[in-house]
């Protein structure tokens, strides 16, 4: 009888074969390079010693979403077009908040202490008190020349 739901090789295909399959579906790699690393993603999702199905299901998303953000990041880098880049940028920090949230979860489910959230800054009381406005409080009768006759 099995002590561990992992050792069912059903719940491993259904939590890992669609992450493998995803990260191994690169038509330049070869079949060697693609077996090469269907076998490390495994590797490395059983390194991260998940207990159960859910775990085994968020340390595959983890390697999924490493790897999603590193390619974004080399995409980002590639291009020259600066409004692409920006999305891109700021599509890749997305992604990779969403990737650290995942990487708390699983350590939450593993009892381990995940970083503490930032708290929001406090409005801060400036040092120097705002400078006081140089402009009139109303608007100055406008100046009048003086007649050519009286200038030096």
């Amino acid at each position: 009888m099995s002590t561990s739901p992992l050792e069912n090789p059903a719940i491993v295909a259904i939590a890992l074969d669609g992450i493998i399959e995803a990260l191994t579906a690169n038509p330049r790699l070869t079949a060697a390079r693609r077996s090469d690393r269907a076998k490390g993603t495994l590797d490395i999702v059983m390194s991260m010693a998940p207990a159960d199905g859910g775990e085994l299901m968020l340390a595959g998303q983890a390697v999924l979403m490493n790897e999603m953000v590193a390619d974004a990041a080399r995409d980002t880098q590639m291009t020259d077009a600066i409004a692409i880049r920006n999305k891109t940028r700021a599509a890749t920090v997305a992604l990779a908040r969403v990737f650290g949230k995942g990487i708390d979860q699983l350590m939450r489910m593993k009892g381990i202490q995940v970083r503490p959230k930032i708290k929001e800054p406090e409005q801060v009381k400036p040092v120097f008190p705002p400078p006081e406005s140089t402009a009139p409080e109303s608007d100055p009768a406008p100046i009048a020349a003086k007649p050519v006759s009286e200038r030096p």
